[in-house]
């Protein structure tokens, strides 16, 4: 921004120059334009009584000096300065005269344009430096601002990352107390249901054993009624025969 309004004022002080420069020389064209049409009032006054069209009323400075009086008299100015009380004709009656007096209007004329331009141009640079300044302001200001609100933000986030860390720090010890609770449960739910397994596993072969042991005394009895069954019929089989062999 500060650079901007600094080629703001150069641009400014170079239009303000170029301004003055034009004023000066637009002082200095008029200047010779009517010192031309005077002379060429003078050389036609001859001329008057063959020429029909008058040139056009040239106006006449309010100045006290003979030129200005003698524009008004409407004569020239040696006729103004020939008469009687005439006023601002040091030695202007002469050609001498008459040319230092239209050089001294002449650089009054321009030394008025020149303070003009030079009040324009201190204007124009008060105005540009008081744009500086504001600019400067600004910028010091908006500084402040962006320095204030980093400060800000970074307090923001460094409360916020705060927060964030102690959530997840309550978070992780409430999940791990929730997993040491739960992995505690299903130990305890793992050791009964072992209990119970073992419980019932006694039970299976405590009853299988006795079923076993039933069956096998079971057994036993039946064996040794067949033995005994079989050695009765043995027996009476092996009388038959001895009967039948003695009959």
């Amino acid at each position: 921004v500060v650079n901007k309004t600094k080629d703001i004022v150069s641009g400014v002080g170079d239009t303000l120059s170029d301004g003055v420069q034009n004023v000066q020389d637009n002082v200095s064209d008029r200047r010779d334009d009517r010192i031309d049409r005077r002379d060429d009032r003078k050389e036609g006054d001859d001329d008057d009584d063959d020429d029909d069209e008058e040139d056009p009323p040239t106006p006449c400075c309010m100045a006290a000096t003979a030129e200005c009086l003698a524009c008004s008299a409407g004569v020239t100015v040696e006729e103004y300065c020939a008469g009687e009380g005439a006023v601002g004709c040091d030695d202007s009656s002469s050609d001498d005269g008459r040319r230092r007096l239209q050089q001294d209007i002449g650089q009054n004329a321009a030394d008025r344009a020149q303070e003009i331009g030079q009040n324009f141009a201190d204007a124009g640079k008060q105005i540009a430096d008081n744009a500086v300044s504001a600019s400067e302001d600004f910028v010091d200001g908006l500084n402040d601002t962006l320095t204030e609100g980093g400060a800000k933000l970074n307090d923001t986030l460094r409360e916020g990352a705060s927060n964030l860390n102690d959530t997840l720090w309550d978070g992780a010890s409430n999940l791990n107390d929730a997993l040491t609770d739960g992995a505690s449960n299903l130990n305890d739910t793992l050791r009964e249901n072992s209990s119970n397994i073992t419980d019932a596993a006694g039970d299976f072969i405590s009853g299988a054993n006795d079923t076993l042991r039933e069956g096998a005394s079971s057994l036993n009895d039946t064996l040794r009624e067949g033995a005994s069954n079989l050695n009765d019929t043995l027996w009476e089989g092996a009388s038959n025969v001895v009967n039948k062999t003695k009959d």
